[in-house]
């Protein structure tokens, strides 16, 4: 199968939270509309990927973050999919973070290394595309 990515330079920042998962929905409620945000809960903790920089209940925040979202549909039989990707980005020594959802997968990697694993994906054959500002 042949992967595309589709590159979105909207600095996204990672989160740990502190505080109950309501209130941290409240303030992703002021983001803008076609922005991307993953939430996750565990009993350990609650994590956030968003457009937010700072809030006072972020215990930890790493940032900022180049998304990149794997292009089309995913069908859930599909096997090796983010190892496709992730490989040749542990080959190159760039440390990257993944976010999966139930249409499509999401890499994110620094800001500093993004041009970098766009090289590195080219050169192990995966297409990467420049997506409009406000296709998320």
């Amino acid at each position: 199968m042949e992967i595309n990515l589709k590159r979105h330079d909207s600095p996204l920042w990672v989160a740990q939270i502190d505080g109950r998962i309501e209130d941290v929905v409240r303030l992703l409620d002021g983001t803008e509309p076609a922005s991307f945000w993953s939430l996750t809960q565990t009993a350990d903790e609650i994590s956030l990927v968003s457009p937010i920089e700072n809030h006072e209940s972020f215990l930890k925040s790493e940032g900022p973050w180049v998304l990149f979202e794997v292009s089309g549909v995913l069908d859930f039989g599909l096997i090796g999919i983010l190892n496709s990707l992730t490989k040749p980005m542990a080959e190159a020594g760039v440390s990257v973070f993944a976010v999966s959802t139930f249409n499509t997968d999401y890499i994110l990697v620094k800001s500093d290394m993004a041009d970098r694993a766009q090289d590195v994906w080219r050169s192990a054959g995966v297409g990467v595309t420049f997506a409009k500002p406000s296709n998320l």
